[in-house]
Order: C-alpha cells, then sequence, then structure tokens
C-alpha cells in the first residue's frame, strides 16, 4: 500500500480537445455553398466542425433576412404607385363599394320582379 511511484511510473493521462467533427448532409452542403464558405461542392471536405456549418447558417439567414426586407419595402413602394395610380382614376375603396351594392340591389330588384 505504501508503494512509492516515480514521475516516469505515472500513468500520463492525455486530454484530447479536438473540436468534434460532423458529417455534412447533402442540404448542408447546399447551405455552405449558398453562405459562400466554399465554391463547390466538391471543395467540402468529408467531415467539418459544427461552427462552421453554425456559422454558414448564421450567415444564410441574415442573407435571407436581407431579401425579406427588400422584397418588404420594393411591395410598399409597389402598393403607393398602384394607390396613386387609383386615385388618378378616380377610384376609391368607398367608391367601388357603393357601386357593388348599388349594383346587388338592381339584381335583387330584377329578382324580385321575375317573381
Amino acid at each position: 500500500m505504501g508503494q512509492c511511484l516515480e514521475s516516469g511510473d505515472m500513468p500520463q493521462e492525455t486530454y484530447s480537445h479536438r473540436v468534434p467533427l460532423h458529417k455534412p448532409t447533402d442540404w448542408e452542403r447546399k447551405i455552405l455553398i449558398w453562405a459562400g464558405r466554399f465554391k463547390k461542392e466538391e471543395e467540402i471536405p468529408e467531415t467539418i466542425s459544427f461552427e462552421m456549418l453554425d456559422a454558414a447558417k448564421n450567415k444564410l439567414r441574415v442573407k435571407i433576412s436581407y431579401v425579406m426586407i427588400a422584397l418588404t419595402v420594393a411591395g410598399g413602394i409597389l402598393m403607393v404607385i398602384e394607390g396613386k395610380q387609383a386615385v388618378k382614376r378616380h377610384e376609391s375603396l368607398t367608391s367601388l363599394n357603393l357601386e357593388k351594392k348599388a349594383r346587388l340591389r338592381e339584381e335583387a330588384a330584377m329578382k324580385a320582379k321575375t317573381e
């Protein structure tokens, strides 16, 4: 029990601080390409780190957000242009609604006469 070990006899514990690697799926490969991380699918290594994949996903999310913002602004501008053209044609929701109600009343009156 009282055995003394010299420093050379002590077991050496090695800790590996390697980053766990992940084999990307086809969808994740496309994400890596769309995010600009790699140019071609052949350039993607067999295994990648989760950090690389997360960074690519985040970059793609930002790009999609920018596209959504641009589409929202373009839609707003389009609606303003359409509204101004409707004003030039003297169209408004009130006038359209009144015309529709008048047409429905006429149809109802015609139906009542035929019955």
